[in-house]
């Protein structure tokens, strides 16, 4: 073996790091976000209640903590088992069929046949 070869080639090199309970910072982020969705309803509905507006950002600012701890429990959940980028592409695909396609992602809904169909040629 040469001086400059490499021993092994890493395999997680051009994944997304690992930031909490197994959430890249792309599905903290959308966690977040979710979070201050729902914080903010959660504020209206108290200033509704209370009368005091000052609770709509309050609720936007500290909903996505625990949006983010029990949330993340779910995402790991539904994670586990398959590929690094399926979390990711789900959501891509769910925004495309809503017409938020960004990333101009292509999608085809069609019945997957391993096995060939009955058409065949009779020759006379």
């Amino acid at each position: 073996m040469k001086e400059n070869d490499i021993d092994m080639l890493p395999d997680r090199l051009n994944r997304m790091p690992v930031v909490y309970k197994g959430m890249t910072v792309r599905e903290i982020s959308l966690m977040v976000g979710v979070g201050a969705i729902i914080g903010g309803l959660f504020g209206i509905i108290l200033f509704i209640l209370f009368g005091r507006w000052v609770l709509i950002p309050s609720a936007i600012v500290f909903m996505p903590l625990p949006t983010l701890f029990f949330g993340g429990n779910k995402v790991t959940k539904l994670k586990r088992g398959k590929p690094e980028t399926w979390f990711a592409r789900s959501i891509d695909l769910f925004f495309a069929k809503k017409g938020f396609n960004g990333n101009n992602l292509i999608f085809n809904d069609q019945e997957f046949i391993v096995r060939r169909k009955n058409n065949k040629v009779k020759n006379k």
